[in-house]
């Protein structure tokens, strides 16, 4: 991924850098701030895993440390995804490995790889984002909920008969 996005350097091995998307309305440039924290006292956030897509067709986001706004490059379908994570009124606070981790410093990389079971056990929440919508999308998304309520319904089922047999046990 090309990019004229300078990292700003990790203080400490646990630290990870965060984003702060900024709120505006769908028509407005994205911008971001990234800031640098500790993982064991980082600020509520968000994990947002989506796909990446292809780094042909790239697309410029303001984003940098909060005392400068650098310009970077990122996939088309990661302004798409983070288009449609924005607010319009308040700021989100983001982990989206594709920024937040320096791509092109092969240590730090791997040193967050590493670090990427805590980094998704300390999140508020994990937002996975599949993309735009497409022909078949909703009959898709119909067929995970169906066969979703069918799992849930087997597990259920599996559960009561555990029961039932606990408790067969449990009179001998």
């Amino acid at each position: 991924m090309t990019s004229r996005y300078e990292p700003f350097p990790l203080e400490f091995p646990d630290n990870i850098r965060l984003v702060e998307l900024h709120a505006g309305t769908p028509s407005a440039d994205l911008t971001c701030t990234a800031i640098q924290t500790r993982l064991k006292d980082a600020l509520p956030y968000e994990a947002i895993s989506y796909t990446w897509g292809t780094t042909d067709d790239q697309r410029r986001l303001g984003c940098g440390p909060s005392d400068s706004q650098s310009i970077i490059m990122v996939t088309r379908d990661c302004e798409s995804m983070l288009r449609r994570l924005r607010s319009s009124d308040v700021s989100r606070l983001v982990w989206i490995d594709a920024i937040c981790i320096d791509q092109g410093n092969v240590d730090e990389r791997n040193a967050q790889l590493a670090m990427m079971g805590r980094i998704h056990q300390t999140v508020c929440r994990v937002v996975i984002d599949i993309g735009e919508a497409s022909d078949s999308s909703d009959q898709a998304l119909e067929a995970i909920i169906h066969c979703s309520g069918k799992a849930l319904y087997q597990m259920e089922l599996g559960l009561n008969i555990k029961r039932a047999v606990q408790k067969l046990y449990d009179r001998a």
